[in-house]
């Protein structure tokens, strides 16, 4: 068989092949589709989980930088950054809730509300000046929201869970309101669940110092002032005055006789 005949054999074969593409694809179109699809999700899901890892990391680091920027504005506000520095907590705790939002790990979302409840609490402490009570009010009802989110949020991490618990206790205290804040403390350290972690070993430190602060101390009363007693020393003339003194009286047994002679030699001059 010379090469021209076996070239139109082969030109038959495709041509045929092509001619009966359409009933194939008709016949195994399904197979066709999945094996497509395999294709495509083995060059793109590794694309993709790379950039969805990607994008998670950026979150995470986004939220690590709000978290430094509390930690940092704190600092500066005790050297004296003034009310510029002080607003700098508050931008970082809406950016912080912000962020909770958009995490998609609920553990991140929850460390971040936390962080966020921090933030309020810490610009109410470092304002200049009195601060309404209004505003304290306010912010307070925002960080306790932000706890109980965080409770919600973080469950399957004790750690988190108790850091939150132990910031509603914050909350209570700097409402004024100890006896609820003695009983989140409470229940931080009999909770065995949260034993081991740092916001139980705060929670027994918060339950010590409440106890020094509400203790009732009875005062003595102080004894009456005495006059003091004053020794008085009367001196004693010297004895060198002394004998002038007695050199200077007069003599009252040697002048009566100078008067007895006087009165005697008065009649004989009559004589």
């Amino acid at each position: 068989m010379d090469s021209a005949h076996r070239h139109e054999l082969k030109t038959n074969e495709l041509a045929d092949w092509v001619g009966h593409l359409p009933d194939f694809i008709r016949r195994n179109y399904m197979q066709i589709i999945g094996a497509g699809l395999i294709i495509v999700g083995l060059v793109v899901l590794p694309v993709f989980k790379r950039m969805r890892r990607s994008a998670a990391e950026k979150r995470q680091a986004e939220t690590a930088h709000l978290i430094q920027k509390i930690d940092q504005g704190k600092i500066m506000a005790v050297q004296g950054g003034g009310v510029d520095i002080q607003n700098t907590l508050l931008i970082s705790a809406n950016s912080l809730e912000t962020a909770a939002k958009n995490a998609k790990n609920p553990h991140s979302a929850a460390l971040a509300l936390i962080k966020r409840a921090e933030a309020l609490r810490a610009d109410l402490h470092y304002k200049l000046g009195q601060v309404e009570r209004a505003v304290v009010q306010a912010q307070i009802n925002q960080a306790r929201s932000a706890y109980q989110q965080a409770i919600e949020k973080a469950q399957g991490n004790n750690t988190l869970i108790a850091m939150a618990k132990f910031g509603l206790g914050l909350c209570a205290e700097e409402l004024g309101k100890l006896d609820l804040a003695k009983q989140i403390y409470e229940e931080i350290v009999a909770n065995a669940d949260f034993e081991g972690t740092v916001s139980s070993a705060q929670a027994q430190l918060r339950l010590e110092l409440m106890d020094d602060n509400t203790a009732k101390f009875v005062f003595v009363k102080a004894p009456e002032p005495q006059p003091e007693e004053i020794e008085l020393t009367i001196p004693q003339k010297p004895a060198l005055e002394t004998a002038i003194e007695m050199i200077k009286a007069p003599d009252d047994t040697t002048a009566e006789p100078e008067t007895s002679e006087t009165a005697t030699e008065t009649p004989s001059e009559t004589d």
